[in-house]
């Protein structure tokens, strides 16, 4: 069984600093997609079966992010084993 999923996903930081002096090419506002696919294992109990889930993190724009940054795709896959 595949059962897809989409988030969005916000994320804000202020400047990072190191011994008093700010670097200008940290922090701002991004926002991303994370559209998932989760597939069922035969694993687990039946009525609480383990799960794969496979998502990848897309920025949607990053012209709110503090001067030179650059955001790429992120991929993950995770294990879901409920109890």
């Amino acid at each position: 069984m595949l059962t897809p999923g989409l988030g969005l996903d916000f994320r804000y930081a202020g400047y990072d600093e190191q011994d008093g002096e700010r670097y200008e090419d940290s922090g701002g506002a991004i926002l991303y997609a994370s559209p998932s696919l989760r597939v069922k294992l035969p694993l687990g109990a039946a009525e609480r079966p383990a799960s794969l889930r496979f998502a990848v993190q897309l920025p949607l724009g990053q012209t709110w992010l503090h001067n030179r940054q650059y955001e790429k795709a992120v991929w993950s896959v995770g294990v879901l084993a409920p109890f």
